[in-house]
């Protein structure tokens, strides 16, 4: 094994120098993801071993070691210092209220129309209003009271309606209201503030939307000149080629061929990216490595067809492929095809070898030095990883036959007629294509389940197909955005093909993602197992290991691939304490976690409603978080207390993600006659998810703790629609050591009947019907006597009430983790980090 290594470290170093260099850079880069320290001192460090390197201290395997260190240091400072804001910069008057401001900038990307979206189904055609467009703006100066301030950023407008005013590469003037990026507010949640500096945003401008007059609205005002940036003009060739392909093309399509074409992905409907996601052909839709070799091949070809020479071809390909890439967003998947290509170019033309793991590094560092932020994400890592797999499988791995033995294939080849060869040569590659997508799927996924939480076994099934089908629409839309829409005959035939095409990549997707066992959701593997694993599979790709041993350690890491999806471990530990639950902050809508120890059966899960109408995806963005952070794969009841949206709008896709034991609901839940209803009740049916129903004097008993059911009573007379809340469950969380309600919407009539029930004092309560005054009356609260109220609530929630009690609002303080142990209980808010305690009655 030593010479082994001794031997791939020289040929490393002898044919792919700069892969140590990204190796050292890109680790301290990832450092500085994961440890905060000061700029300063990482500086010093860089330059303190760049000085070591310099001067050779220690001889050649010191400056060797001064060289790796340097480097590691010269990562952690550049990645500190890439999203620190300027003394000048906009976030510096972003406050966390929206306040009124009046700017001027630059218009350098988008607009992008986005539509509404209705919850359950993901996306809808919109409802009128629902529309609203979004732009990105280079601030230049902002008014302060009696001139302009100079300022630096960028910041991105919201804009309801339409926003054909806005741009790429106009001056304007925008009135406004500024607010600083809003935090995480639940624990797990993706910090949006991070993701919008990766792209140097520093705050959000809402505008009012009002009716355009002429070349003004009033929240827009024209402004003379143009601005010369590059990133204008290719945010502005991306909006023309999109309008191009939406007049060429389908209307039910022509999103996809946006984004397939031109990198244009906001536009997509949700329900397709899912659709791509969960059938593992989700690069068809995103600028990658496959998309640009398609287009360096077909300009390649064009070009030998039109009698230019190879070196002219080479040269002009590798500019216009580098220039596509940066049109399409210059996202770091996209820069890496570029650079690689280009690389590869320059050596052909200089007459040098060409190495593909010297080029993959040179390609790394460039995209870790123009966009440090993006080099962990999702994306940039799969690229990466799926170029060296495709590199691996198609040369490295298998051993290449003799001279004798291709000639001894060609002799039998001429014996067989030309019909039996032409079927054989095609089922060969078929079944090279498949073999190839099976080796890049084993090397992918576990990144992918780790960041995703998805395993999709059917794209191994699906995925040459679509991807064949989907290099075919881009090639005709390539075609179709150079040209245009106004060529006879041509145009509307590239159209067509465009069209079908990604119709039938649809079709096939759809018709994958119904197979049994196509896809399923998981927690992943864990970050150790992710690092031995990635550690093994460079080492293949670096070539230690070979022949029939390398191949017996693949099996075996296969196997243990296949046994890392199953962890299921941590959701059989007992919780330390005798219940604990999280009011995750979801805006105006609720969703409660409660947790209950069972001596006998381990933690058992209850998810109490899940929904809200403040946002799309709230189980993608908060609830799925929340859970992974607790180690929690599996639910054991999921109780929906009343029909009403804010409730229920996220429990489809909940039982899609998570898997779910039973299903419970109030009675008369199905009666509410409403499409969001019958949606619901249908996904159930068609998920073969039958709710049952739970009444006053049920309960879910677990260990020391209960579930138990106080309203309403299964015999209660039902008014549809309007009166709803009135029939709302009524949940009682009991143990010993305290006891907390969960009363849903309950108000109205309803709240009269538990009140009869004489209740008995409770220590923590969940507002009712989000705090509504309406609900939450001094009757209830005179007989509950709660020591905590906790309200979920949005922007535009009443304010809660005051009383001998602490009052907690989720649009405040975040989401509330309570705690409930034998010696009392502990609430946390996670925003503000305040702290409640109470002692066991």
């Amino acid at each position: 094994m030593a010479g082994g290594l001794k031997e791939v470290w020289d040929r490393i170093r002898s044919r792919a120098p700069l892969v140590p260099a990204a190796v050292a850079f890109s680790l301290g880069i990832f450092l500085a993801e994961s440890v905060e320290v000061p700029l300063w001192p990482s500086l010093l460090s860089a330059l303190f071993f760049s000085a070591w390197a310099c001067l050779g201290w220690f001889g050649h395997a010191g400056r060797m070691i001064g060289c790796g260190l340097a480097l590691l240091s010269w990562g952690y400072a550049w990645r500190a210092g890439a999203d620190r804001v300027g003394p000048d910069g906009i976030a510096l008057f972003a406050a966390k209220s929206p306040a009124p401001v009046r700017v001027q900038g630059v218009v350098v990307d988008g607009p992008w129309l986005m539509d509404g979206w209705t919850p359950l189904t993901g996306a809808s055609p919109p409802r009128q209003g629902d529309q609203r467009a979004e732009c990105v703006l280079l601030v230049r100066a902002l008014w302060l009271t009696d001139r302009w301030q100079p300022v630096s950023g960028r910041v991105r407008v919201i804009r309801a309606g339409d926003a054909d005013k806005l741009f790429p590469g106009r001056s304007v003037e925008l009135l406004g209201l500024l607010e600083e990026i809003p935090a995480p507010q639940n624990p797990g949640e993706v910090d949006p503030r991070k993701l919008a500096l990766r792209q140097g945003i520093q705050a959000e401008l809402h505008l009012a939307g009002t009716p355009a007059s002429g070349e003004e609205s009033g929240d827009v005002k024209l402004l003379r000149g143009w601005s010369w940036r590059p990133e204008c003009w290719f945010a502005a060739i991306r909006f023309w080629g999109a309008e191009r392909l939406q007049r060429s093309v389908q209307p039910d399509v022509a999103e996809l061929a946006a984004a397939l074409v031109l990198g244009e992905t906001r536009g997509v409907d949700r329900s397709d990216w899912l659709l791509f996601q969960r059938t593992g052909v989700i690069h068809v839709l995103a600028i990658s490595g496959q998309h640009l070799v398609m287009v360096a091949w077909a300009l390649y070809l064009l070009g030998r067809m039109a009698g230019f020479r190879t070196r002219q071809m080479v040269l002009l390909v590798a500019c216009a492929v580098l220039l596509y890439a940066l049109v399409t967003g210059g996202r770091p998947p996209a820069l890496r095809a570029a650079i690689t290509i280009m690389a590869m170019a320059a050596a052909w033309l200089t007459y040098r070898p060409a190495a593909m793991l010297n080029s993959l590094a040179l390609s790394w560092l460039v995209v870790a030095w123009i966009m440090p932020a993006d080099l962990a994400s999702t994306g940039c890592l799969l690229s990466f990883f799926a170029t060296g797999l495709l590199h691996w499988a198609t040369r490295a791995w298998w051993v290449q036959p003799t001279e004798e033995e291709e000639a001894y294939q060609r002799a039998v080849d001429l014996s067989r007629p030309p019909w039996l060869r032409w079927i054989l040569r095609a089922t060969k590659s078929l079944a090279e294509l498949w073999r190839v997508n099976l080796v890049v799927w084993l090397g992918l996924t576990p990144l992918v389940a780790a960041r995703t939480h998805l395993v999709s076994l059917v794209a191994v099934l699906v995925g040459p197909p679509v991807a064949m089908l989907g290099g075919w629409a881009l090639g005709c839309g390539f075609l179709l955005v150079l040209m245009g829409p106004d060529i006879p005959f041509l145009s509307p035939l590239l159209g067509e093909l465009v069209t079908w095409s990604l119709r039938a990549c649809r079709a096939m997707s759809q018709g994958a993602e119904r197979l049994p066992g196509a896809w399923f959701h998981t927690a992943g593997p864990s970050v150790v197992w992710l690092v031995c694993f990635h550690a093994f599979l460079f080492a293949g790709l670096a070539g230690l290991f070979s022949g029939w041993r390398f191949r017996w350690m693949a099996g075996a890491a296969a196997l243990l691939l296949v046994g890392a999806f199953f962890p299921g471990w941590d959701s059989l530990r007992p919780n330390p304490s005798a219940w604990r639950c999280a009011f995750l902050a979801v805006g105006h809508g609720s969703c409660v976690v409660v947790e209950l120890s069972d001596p006998a059966l381990g933690r058992r899960v209850v998810v109490v409603d899940a929904g809200a109408v403040s946002g799309e995806g709230i189980i993608r963005r908060v609830v799925e978080p929340y859970l992974r952070t607790r180690g929690i794969h599996r639910v054991d009841d999921l109780i929906l207390t009343h029909a009403d949206l804010d409730h229920f709008a996220g429990a489809l896709e909940l039982l899609d993600r998570f898997a779910v034991d039973r299903v419970w609901t109030g009675p008369g839940f199905s009666d509410k006659e409403n499409d969001f209803t019958r949606v619901l009740l249908e996904g159930l049916e068609k998920r073969r998810r039958t709710p049952a129903q739970l009444h006053q004097g049920m309960a879910l008993p677990h260990g020391d703790s209960t579930i138990r059911v106080l309203h309403p009573p299964a015999d209660l007379p039902w008014v549809p629609l309007e009166k709803s809340n009135e029939a709302s469950l009524a949940l009682r969380i009991e143990s010993p050591s305290g006891s907390a309600l969960l009363p849903g919407d309950l108000e109205g009539r309803g709240t009269l009947r538990f009140l009869a029930g004489n209740p008995t004092p409770v220590n923590l309560l969940l507002a009712p019907h989000h705090g509504s005054r309406k609900a939450l009356g001094p009757g209830l609260l005179g007989a509950l006597c709660p020591s905590l109220l906790v309200a979920q609530q949005g922007a535009r929630d009443t304010p809660l009430p005051a009383g001998p009690f602490t009052a907690w609002s989720t649009r405040d303080t975040g989401a509330v983790e309570v705690e409930c142990y034998a010696s009392g209980g502990k609430a946390t808010a996670f925003s503000t980090g305040k702290v409640f305690e109470w002692l066991p009655e």
